[in-house]
């Protein structure tokens, strides 16, 4: 009984160290907090288990709890740049996906264009910008295996209007669930 007890002190305060020690583990707490709290207002269930294979982020149907959702990152015309307000919303993407179903949620990232441009410029185009997202989330700690990626040009577009408002919306990344 000595012995464990003589190796429960260094190991608690080793693990309170790791809690307490660096500054990095604060995104990731946060993360978790966020997490527990909608488990604990949805009665205490798995939240990922709200998400649903094929929920689409256009649709605003790939969310587990009030609030927490994938989010649609769109894009400037003819770029697969990310904006400051796409990589915002990649950052609260990435926490999302780190902690739903232990970090292994299965996604595909869907790259989408505007009409304009040859259908195979678009294609291309639509999957440098999925790409784009996904190394994005990548280097933000979400398992690269559990991302998919996939384009679909100008295909499936949300507006089919013939103006930029219309086009802005188009050009697109979206998540869907696996």
């Amino acid at each position: 009984m000595k012995k464990l007890n003589s190796l429960t002190i260094p190991l608690l305060l080793i693990l309170s160290l790791s809690f307490f020690g660096c500054e990095s583990g604060q995104v990731e707490k946060k993360a978790e907090k966020k997490v527990e709290d909608v488990a604990t207002q949805d009665g205490g269930e798995d939240s990922a288990s709200q998400l649903v294979s094929g929920a689409s982020s256009d649709d605003g149907k790939a969310c587990a709890g009030e609030g927490d959702c994938l989010r649609t990152v769109n894009f400037a015309f003819d770029s697969s740049v990310l904006s400051s307000n796409a990589r915002d919303i990649l950052d609260d993407n990435a926490n999302f996906l780190k902690v739903q179903k232990d970090g292994n949620l299965k996604i595909t990232i869907e790259g989408h264009c505007d009409e304009r441009g040859s259908v195979q410029y678009n294609l291309a185009l639509g999957e440098r910008r999925a790409k784009s997202v996904r190394n994005y989330l990548v280097s933000a700690g979400v398992n690269a295996n559990n991302l998919n990626v996939q384009t679909y040009g100008k295909e499936r577009g949300l507006d089919d209007g013939h103006n930029e408002a219309a086009w802005a919306k188009n050009r697109r990344a979206n998540f869907v669930v696996q």
